[in-house]
């Protein structure tokens, strides 16, 4: 207690949570505030503001279910467009926070916000934003920024809510497979590497996207993922020197070199083997990368900077 009815918090989260539990106990335990002032007071001003998002989860996973379905709903019928869809990505994540959410999550509610998140995942806008010019290319960066932004954050909400739907699993493999968005794809195969990892098969599924899949980003994220995910795993360290050598494309090869040199800073010899990239790498990009990470991570060693 601070003075004057205000209260300071050592963490954010303790504050989201009391902000939460002092509502919930208005509505519940001395009903002083009804459904639909719930709603309407507490949802329907703040669902746009992403700073309260938190508190609102931790209402709907406090409050009873049947009471949380009507904020589902509720926020389901918001028009969204213009706050980049804020409404039905809080309500996949309200919908997670339900307790027995089984009930919500494979009942008509459910099912409709499933097929508006998925929607979403092909979503554009209604005019064309093309590049012609200096200042038509600003507004097409913006725009397009836009359209990813809402795209990765519909696959995500999808992955993270209904995770224990197998059907998901198989959505995810169809959009990293034949999405025609290569923001889409990459974000399907992040929820796959995260969300499945202890899958059987994860890891070849990841190693043949590596090898084959036409889209360098992609393979990046193939990359990354295997690096982090599965860094203990034995042989990594060789594969992704391998990949160093042979990958077709700069970024995948860049993003083999990052991960070497961030996750087996400290084995020995990946010092000179970063000075061997710089030095005879035919690609500038990749020596590029791996001057990068000896300023960063070797900066204390003696004639760094000389070398530089």
């Amino acid at each position: 207690f601070v003075g004057g009815g205000y209260y300071a918090f050592v963490h954010r989260t303790f504050l989201e949570y009391f902000c939460a539990w002092s509502f919930v106990w208005l509505f519940e335990k001395e009903q002083k505030m009804s459904p639909n002032r719930l709603i309407e007071e507490v949802f329907g001003q703040h669902w746009q503001d992403e700073k309260w998002h938190e508190v609102l989860r931790l209402i709907v996973g406090m409050i009873d279910t049947k009471f949380a379905r009507k904020i589902i709903y509720y926020l389901m019928e918001q028009d969204g467009e213009e706050k980049k869809f804020l409404n039905l990505f809080l309500a996949g994540k309200c919908l997670f926070e339900v307790r027995n959410n089984q009930n919500i999550s494979f009942s008509d509610i459910g099912y409709r916000l499933l097929n508006k998140l998925k929607h979403l995942t092909g979503y554009d806008l209604g005019y064309s934003y093309e590049e012609y010019d200096n200042y038509s290319k600003e507004i097409y960066q913006k725009n397009a920024a836009l359209v990813c932004e809402i795209r990765t954050q519909a696959v995500h909400v999808v992955a993270t809510t209904w995770i224990d739907e197998g059907l998901t699993y198989t959505w995810l493999k169809q959009r990293v497979k034949s999405d025609n968005d290569q923001d889409v794809r990459r974000e399907a195969l992040r929820q796959i590497a995260t969300g499945w990892k202890h899958q059987p098969g994860i890891f070849d599924l990841l190693k043949q996207w590596v090898f084959s899949d036409e889209n360098s980003d992609v393979r990046r994220e193939a990359v990354r993922q295997i690096a982090t995910g599965w860094k203990h795993q034995p042989g990594i360290f060789d594969l992704l020197k391998q990949w160093v050598f042979s990958d077709e494309n700069s970024d995948v090869r860049r993003e083999a070199v990052r991960q070497i040199a961030t996750g087996w800073k400290h084995q020995p010899g990946i010092f000179d083997l970063l000075k061997q990239w710089v030095f005879s790498d035919e690609n500038s990009d990749v020596r590029r990368e791996a001057v990068r990470q000896i300023a960063t991570g070797w900066k204390h060693q003696p004639g760094i900077f000389d070398l530089l």
